[in-house]
């Protein structure tokens, strides 16, 4: 059972438009020489804060797995 009152059977927390589903650039366990690219799929603007990152090989991780930052034009 949630300790947030924002998660439940019938309610879900309120998403950042600012960050939901855009496309970013992550780099796993400070492997910056490998960045991969992925879209965020949930990124919570009220408790639990949670952002979730589904990645371009469909692996899912969390925001705090990992350093991630929004993809600009330059990233490829």
């Amino acid at each position: 059972m949630s300790r947030y009152k924002y998660l439940g059977v019938d309610h879900f927390p309120k998403q950042d438009p600012a960050l939901l589903d855009k496309k970013v650039v992550v780099m796993l366990s400070f492997d910056s020489k490998r960045p991969q690219r992925g879209r965020i799929i949930r990124a919570d603007a009220e408790p639990p804060n949670e952002v979730v990152i589904q990645m371009d090989n469909n692996r899912v991780v969390l925001g705090s797995e990992c350093s991630y930052k929004v993809a600009i034009e330059a990233d490829g």
